[in-house]
């Protein structure tokens, strides 16, 4: 993976360069992807993950409570769904040889559909059960059955169209980003609808007198 062409911009007047703040950033971010690009990936996981949960927690309990559930979300993104997507990405571009016309993009995403979604969906599903809702493998294995279908039937009402613009229009080295930017959205509707399942069995729970 290539890193930025040309010399760097002039700074400004301020000493920092055009964009300011947000322009040094994300230059210091392209320095980092082709430095270190599996570092990189781990680390802005593992922030796009926590700042999923904190969404969640915000919009199901009207405010941010729990820290460490948002530090197990945010482990999960850095020892998976970083590590997990850069290597796929990887084997993706060597499996199709690099092509880019929409014959072999449409392939792209149906092996991506097919394979490395799914899986995904039930490894998240089954660390938001054990992990963040605390429940048995017995549990678990119900609502795999259960909740499961419905869950890979809404994941194919956007990442096979967000695959498709990844494949066909984003460089390599930037398709684990795009991914965890849609991954912002899907993985808090996972937290979301794990966090309204443990609040209808908390509720359907019988209290003490």
């Amino acid at each position: 993976m290539s890193g930025p062409s040309g010399p760097p911009a002039p700074p400004g007047a301020s000493g920092l360069p055009p964009g300011g703040i947000v322009g040094l950033a994300w230059q210091k971010y392209i320095q980092q992807l082709h430095r270190r690009p599996l570092r990189t990936k781990c680390i802005t996981a593992a922030c796009v993950a926590g700042l999923s949960d904190v969404i969640a927690q915000l919009i199901t309990q009207g405010s941010y409570k729990n820290w460490k559930r948002t530090l197990a979300v945010a482990a999960f993104g850095a020892a998976y769904t970083g590590p997990s997507a850069h290597f796929w990405q990887k084997f993706m571009e060597w499996l199709f040889s690099g092509k880019v016309d929409m014959g072999t993009v449409l392939v792209k995403v149906a092996v991506d559909q097919l394979s490395y979604g799914p899986f995904c969906n039930v490894l998240f599903m089954t660390f938001a059960t054990l992990v963040l809702e605390g429940r048995s493998f017995a549990e678990l294995r119900t609502k795999i059955r259960k909740d499961y279908p419905s869950v890979q039937l809404y994941g194919w009402r956007l990442w096979p169209l967000a695959a498709l613009i990844n494949y066909r229009f984003v460089p390599l080295q930037f398709r684990v980003l795009f991914i965890n930017l849609v991954a912002l959205c899907w993985t808090t509707f996972l937290l979301l609808r794990a966090k309204r399942a443990q609040q209808l069995v908390a509720a359907a729970k019988p209290h003490p007198a």
